[in-house]
């Protein structure tokens, strides 16, 4: 070696290793430490790299990829090359995404939690493939396995903080096949999986099979909004959310079949095939609502908590909505009507002077300057128009959602507090994104339930009693209040599909052997007491969201 060459070390490492074309870059941080005798990454990278200034190995590998500097330095200490390593910098777009090989990559599509691998391409190779930091790749296209994330003998889970590539660092079982035996991939969810490891756009068929491309980050997307609770979609809010990078492989690998089905033998993807997919998040108001309701739910999400563009948004959502296209003046000629009086403006929409007074008093009719000669926006006219004809809930709907024959008069009841005080003038009518709210508010308390273990259905209990409505709601009012602890939801997740916890039903009337029957004829006589010596649902504190 001559003089020169001897220059480009640094100190750290006497057995010097080359990353292969596909290696990633804590595997072979792994691999080189291992060869060196270090303890792991964070151990090696303690001893060559000591100005980092994360503590925790996650954060010390991303803010390695995102300089020169140290990936040069890197470089010097592997293998006397400053230059070898620069391949894997990432370029930083800001704390929620990077660049990689030119294609943008959130944060959350970086697996860099949990290490995936196949161990067949361990037995070939003995390194880890840059493809498996990739979230949504969990199927190795090669040997058509599914990546493991735990190891088969102790359990434990496969971190970057472990002694060696090719074994467990909880009990130093080998981590190739003979060991493992990895689950088989499909045929359908490798092609996909090769989708996304190349980096690059996909080819989509849109409405009407206009076939266009999307970006690598939009089908991300796709599967990301899969990942996340019904009670997420419902609420349209980022609290709900799930860490998608975080999920386990198992989860992440049925988000990617989700995908690959619709992947046709032209490598294109069909969206419109997954709409039912994006239907069955709305499954707790799917039983009452319309289905361009349905639409607008779907379409609203996608557009604004997955970033999926207007176009792949309308694919997934399904057809659009009966809503107008808001362009009043086109409609009228270019000489809209100007509509300055109430009476107008209520005959336009289509109510009466009582409905407008309504109207006006939840803030649903338009206001106009002093100064406007035009009148009221016809674009707004048409919005609130559309509004009466499609986006309130009768009687009939709140019917099935509840699983009752109820009437306006036993709304009174009514566990949950809807705001539809205001337009009880509209044929007795309520936003259907009341009942939504009031469905999330069931879900979410349903859902971090434990199991019933004896369960009791809800219908089993009202059955034949004479004020059933008062019955249901007594239950459903307790439920929200934190009485019971056991519980499911059945489809079509109307209020009488709940099932609760005989054990637990039997706690509340300690002094009673109680059967069925006897839990349905002592809960009957308690909610009559309680509700009709209580105040009505607007003089008591409201559910809400």
């Amino acid at each position: 070696m001559t003089g020169g060459a001897l220059a480009n070390y640094l100190p750290g490492c006497y057995a010097n290793l080359r990353p292969a074309a596909d290696e990633s870059l804590p595997g072979f941080l792994l691999r080189l430490a291992e060869q060196n005798r270090y303890a792991g990454i964070a151990d090696f990278l303690s001893s060559v790299l000591s100005g980092l200034n994360s503590q925790s190995l996650r954060p010390q590998l991303m803010e390695i990829r995102k300089s020169p500097a140290l990936l040069t330095r890197l470089g010097r200490i592997a293998c006397g090359d400053p230059n070898v390593l620069l391949d894997f910098r990432l370029l930083g777009l800001g704390s929620d995404a990077v660049m990689m090989h030119g294609c943008r990559v959130p944060t959350y599509g970086l697996a860099f939690v949990q290490a995936a691998v196949c161990p067949h391409c361990l037995d070939d190779t003995g390194y880890c493939r840059e493809e498996w930091e990739l979230a949504p790749v969990v199927v190795c296209s090669r040997h058509e396995c599914e990546l493991i994330s735990h190891c088969a003998q102790c359990g434990h889970s496969l971190g970057w903080n472990r002694g060696s590539v090719t074994r467990c660092g909880h009990c130093g079982a080998s981590l190739g096949a003979a060991t493992q035996q990895p689950l088989a991939a499909t045929v359908p969810e490798c092609r996909t999986a090769e989708d996304f490891s190349a980096l690059a756009d996909f080819r989509v068929e849109l409405n009407d099979g206009e076939v266009t491309t999307m970006s690598w980050e939009s089908a991300l997307n796709i599967t990301r909004a899969l990942s996340q609770p019904a009670t997420a979609w419902l609420s349209f809010e980022f609290r709900h959310r799930r860490d998608y990078s975080e999920l386990p492989v198992a989860e992440r690998r049925t988000l990617l079949a989700c995908l690959a089905e619709c992947r046709n033998e032209r490598a294109t993807y069909v969206l419109a095939a997954m709409r039912p997919r994006f239907r069955e998040k709305l499954r707790h108001v799917r039983c009452f609502s319309p289905e361009d309701y349905l639409a607008k739910l779907v379409f609203g999400y996608l557009m604004n908590f997955a970033y999926l563009s207007s176009e792949v948004a309308r694919t997934l959502a399904g057809p659009p909505e009966s809503l107008p296209v808001l362009a009043g003046a086109e409609q009228f000629n270019g000489r809209p009507p100007m509509l300055h009086e109430a009476r107008e403006i209520a005959d336009f929409v289509g109510v009466d002077m009582e409905t407008y007074r309504a109207l006006r008093r939840s803030g649903r009719v338009p206001v106009r300057s002093s100064e406007d000669d035009f009148g009221v926006d016809i674009d707004d006219l048409l919005r609130l128009r559309y509004f009466v004809t499609n986006r309130l809930a009768g009687l009939n709907e709140i019917r099935k959602m509840v699983g009752l024959d109820v009437g306006w008069e036993d709304l009174c009841l009514f566990p949950v507090r809807l705001i539809w005080e205001p337009l009880r003038q509209l044929e007795k009518r309520v936003p259907y994104d009341e009942l939504r709210a009031a469905q999330l508010l069931l879900a979410q308390r349903i859902d971090g339930m434990d199991l019933p273990e004896h369960p009791v259905w809800l219908a089993e209990i009202i059955a034949n009693q004479e004020l059933p409505f008062l019955t249901l709601s007594s239950f459903v009012a307790e439920l929200l209040s934190g009485r019971f602890g056991r519980g499911r939801w059945r489809e079509p997740y109307r209020w009488v599909d709940i099932e609760l916890d005989e054990t637990e039903l039997e706690r509340c009337f300690p002094t009673l052997a109680l059967t069925r029957d006897g839990i349905r004829e002592r809960y009957c006589e308690w909610a009559c007491a309680r509700y009709f010596s209580s105040p009505r649902w607007f003089d008591r504190p409201p559910h809400r969201l």
